[in-house]
């Protein structure tokens, strides 16, 4: 199930330059289609030191940077959800240095909590208890921007969680999920270029369906500053005029009398 793709968006414009990321939101199982509307990119928060009152006088950092997975809903939901509170309580062991983990570090955090997931649901699950993760993001400590592919593989027959970072300064993407042999085709047959469009085709094609692909075009866009959920420009849709995201009209989408919510937008372009 799932495509999820990062690559890196090359630009003289330092807020525009990062690691931008994009997925399908359709959900499937052994009953067939489940929602369309999930979410598969997720920003992560890291702060440092935590928020507690007995800290006092020191600077408290916080950079967000972006989660994308393939496979077992379950599990990364709940990895998602534990690794969000683990990374808002980190603390120095010594002194107090002024610098948050590197993402390599969050990296290995978060292939710990993965594992121990993955195991639990495979022991019931077999395979469909499988979950591989993308952590990404701009490093305020190593000045660059990283991205860290978080998988299971199995070695001399027991099931361990491998960190590979991914160097998208080289490569045009990386992509996961049953979709990403889909993507390789469409590269090809448009010269070897990779476009964020050729994900939103693979998405809107119905017959992507049966590799589990497919509901509505979503991505994440990560900076210097952070990493921030995005959602198409203002358009007219099936489901009204708009900004679309994962098939909710978020404009207007009110929240009481008073209050709407509006995501940043951009059009089609890389």
């Amino acid at each position: 199930m799932t495509l999820s793709v990062v690559y890196f968006n090359r630009t003289k414009e330092a807020a525009a330059e990062g690691i931008r990321c994009c997925a399908d939101s359709l959900i499937t199982g052994e009953l067939g289609k489940y929602t369309p509307h999930a979410m598969k990119i997720l920003p992560l928060q890291i702060s440092y030191p935590p928020d507690y009152t007995f800290i006092k006088h020191k600077p408290r950092l916080t950079h967000t940077i972006g989660f994308t997975f393939a496979g077992n809903l379950n599990v990364a939901m709940v990895s998602h959800s534990l690794l969000s509170h683990l990374c808002q309580h980190i603390q120095p062991k010594h002194t107090h240095d002024g610098s948050l983990p590197k993402i390599e570090t969050i990296a290995g955090l978060a292939a710990s909590v993965v594992y121990t997931y993955v195991s639990n649901y495979c022991s019931l699950m077999k395979k469909a208890g499988l979950c591989e993760i993308i952590l990404f993001g701009f490093c305020p400590t190593q000045n660059e921007f990283k991205a860290f592919y978080i998988h299971p593989m199995i070695s001399d027959g027991r099931l361990l969680m491998q960190v590979d970072e991914q160097n998208l300064y080289e490569k045009q993407y990386f992509s996961i999920g049953t979709g990403s042999k889909l993507l390789e085709e469409k590269v090809i047959a448009n010269g070897g270029k990779f476009h964020p469009n050729l994900v939103r085709e693979i998405i809107q094609n119905p017959k992507s369906e049966d590799f589990g692909v497919g509901g509505f075009f979503q991505r994440g866009w990560s900076n210097r500053w952070g990493m921030r959920l995005y959602c198409d420009a203002m358009q007219n849709t099936p489901l009204g005029f708009g900004a679309p995201f994962c098939g909710f009209m978020l404009s207007p989408f009110e929240v009481g009398e008073h209050h709407f919510i509006s995501l940043p937008m951009f059009s089609d372009v890389a």
